[in-house]
């Protein structure tokens, strides 16, 4: 038998995750304002973001959410003429 490979994973956690993306894929422009950021979702919400992924997952356990989806936010591509 094969270990899991998130063993210590909440039986909802994965299907939490999976909701979350797939809603956010719906959110045109939700993250355009944390560019260069990690930002933390949890419940189709934003519930930290900062520079650091570290800093914005602490934010997000602080404030509840043990295990939130981390995203990172790239900045826009410039394009010179």
């Amino acid at each position: 038998m094969m270990a899991s490979p998130l063993p210590d994973q909440q039986p909802d956690t994965l299907a939490d995750a999976e909701a979350t993306a797939s809603w956010l894929a719906t959110q045109t422009g939700l993250l355009q304002d944390f560019a260069g950021q990690w930002v933390a979702m949890a419940n189709r919400q934003i519930v930290a973001h900062d520079q650091s992924f570290l800093s914005a997952l602490k934010q997000a356990q602080d404030r509840g959410y043990d295990d939130p989806l981390m995203i990172p936010v790239r900045r826009p591509h410039r394009t010179f003429d």
